[in-house]
C-alpha cells in the first residue's frame, strides 16, 4: 500500500488544496464457501484532488475523485483475472456558510 499527498495552503486567503494519491492492497471483495477461493480485487491506484477557499463568511469546497480512473481486476485462486468496468470518477462542489 502507498500513500502521497502533496498540499498547498495560503492562510491569508483562507485556500487550502491538496493532491492525495494511493495505492491500497490486494482485498477481499467477496468471500466464497463450500471450498471455492475467494475473489479478491487487486491493487489499483488512485489520486484525488480537494479544494476549499473561504469567502467572507462561505466556503467553497470542490472535490475530484479517481480522477486515474483504473479498470478493475478481479482474481480468484488460479483462474484468469477477470478485468471490470472502471468505476469512474467523481466530482462535487459546495457551498457552506460559516458561522463567526
Amino acid at each position: 500500500m502507498w500513500n502521497f499527498q502533496i498540499g498547498y495552503e495560503d492562510p491569508d486567503r483562507e485556500i487550502n488544496a491538496a493532491l492525495l494519491y494511493n495505492v491500497f492492497g490486494e482485498r477481499i471483495v467477496e468471500v466464497r464457501v463450500q471450498g471455492a477461493p475467494d475473489i479478491y480485487e487487486q491493487p489499483r491506484p488512485s489520486l484525488d484532488f480537494v479544494y476549499s477557499q473561504v469567502l467572507g463568511n462561505w466556503k467553497l469546497k470542490g472535490k475530484l475523485k479517481n480522477l486515474l480512473n483504473p479498470q478493475i481486476r478481479l482474481t480468484q485462486g488460479n483462474e484468469a483475472p477477470r478485468v471490470t468496468q472502471p468505476v469512474g470518477w467523481e466530482r462535487s462542489l459546495g457551498l457552506e456558510y460559516v458561522f463567526r
